[in-house]
């Protein structure tokens, strides 16, 4: 790997964390979206819907409507 691209990864590195660290305080502020809510978020933008396990993996979900 050459400096430029290891420079770049930690760049990346720093990016991704930096929006988990903003999602978390939006999620702390105003609580985490529902499985409704991301499935109308789906099917507005005309996406395939991944199920509910993969949401449940890679996003905040409440339970709570």
């Amino acid at each position: 790997m050459t400096q430029q691209d290891q420079r770049s990864a930690q760049a990346r590195a720093g990016d991704d964390a930096r929006a988990a660290a903003v999602v978390s305080r939006m999620v702390e502020r105003h609580g985490a979206p529902t499985l409704e809510h991301y499935r109308s978020v789906f099917a507005d933008l005309g996406l395939a819907w991944p199920g509910d396990e993969e949401i449940r993996r890679t996003l905040p979900v409440s339970e709570a409507a």
